[in-house]
This record gives C-alpha cells, structure tokens and sequence, in this order.
C-alpha cells in the first residue's frame, strides 16, 4: 500500500507541476568534409520549482548536443568521461558499471568495428576514447542519433538524458 502511495504522489507530482520546455541543444555543423565534436561525460542536475533531478549528461546538457553532417563528411568524437569510480564489475545482463559508457549511433550506414560505432568499446570512469565515422558518400539524408551502449549501464545513462541528434 504504501509503495501505491508513493506512485500516486510521484504521478501527482508530474501532473500538477508547470510543463517545463525542453532546451534547444548545442549545435555542431560540418566544415570542409569534417566535424570533431567533444562529448564531457559528467554529473548534471535538471532542476524546476518542483523537483530536481540527478543524471549522467554530455556536456551538462539535456539533450546532448546535435550534430550536422554532410553526405562524405568524416565525424570525430572525443568521449571525455568525468566520471568517477567505483566501476562495478557484476552479471554481464544487470545493472553494473555505472560510470563506464561507450557511444553508439542509430540509423546511420557505417561500420561498427574499430574506433567507428563498436558497441564492445568500453570507456570507464576518468578514461578518454575517440571514435571516427566515416559518413559515405551515397548516405540519405534523415535525423539519427547516439546514446551509450555499454551493457550494464546503458539503459540507465540513456534513459537518464545522455543522447542527441545526428543530422544528415
């Protein structure tokens, strides 16, 4: 009954509270066929009058920054992870290692091996890891994205804010 309770409160919470605008993301566009961007992984807080909200962000940010790119541009991206540890090493399927990340990209035709969009790379706390993908050249234009992939801690800095948009 009280785990019932605190839903409902919760769900009022939400409700009852003034709807609080998303923020424009930063912006990042292609120059010369190149674009490097820096993604700072780190602790943020999202805060309104009525709650405030601790997560994992890029760049301090909800959402994380949108990228513009052009058919046969190459993209650059920095991961610096702030994040701290303990690393928890636990059941490859659960919760674990929240602080380690990596970067994963949807929609987009490139290759998932080496340094491109390797779901396998792992970028624990206080590491830095850069990725580069090649866009090719007969790419179709349409919005994408990135979000963390590592398994253990993927869905929780995901679903905490940590993605952004991919233009092509």
């Amino acid at each position: 009954m009280r785990a019932l309770q605190l839903c409902f409160a919760v769900a009022w919470l939400f409700i009852s509270s003034e709807a609080v605008p998303l923020p424009t993301p930063t912006t990042y566009c292609s120059s010369n066929g190149r674009l490097h961007v820096d993604l700072h992984v780190g602790v943020a807080t999202w805060e309104t009058e009525a709650w405030r909200f601790h997560t994992r962000a890029y760049n301090g940010a909800f959402p994380g920054p949108t990228m513009i790119v052009n058919p046969g541009d190459v993209l650059t991206i920095s991961v610096h992870n702030h994040l701290t540890h303990p690393a928890h090493e636990g059941d490859h399927n659960l919760l674990h290692s929240p602080n380690t990340t990596n970067l994963h990209t949807h929609g987009l035709h490139i290759s998932g091996e080496g340094i491109a969009d390797n779901v396998f790379r792992k970028c624990d706390p206080e590491v830095n890891m850069d990725y580069e993908y090649i866009i090719p050249h007969d790419h179709p234009s349409g919005t994408f994205w990135y979000h963390p992939h590592f398994h253990g801690s993927g869905g929780l800095q995901t679903g905490g804010g940590m993605a952004g948009a991919i233009l092509v």
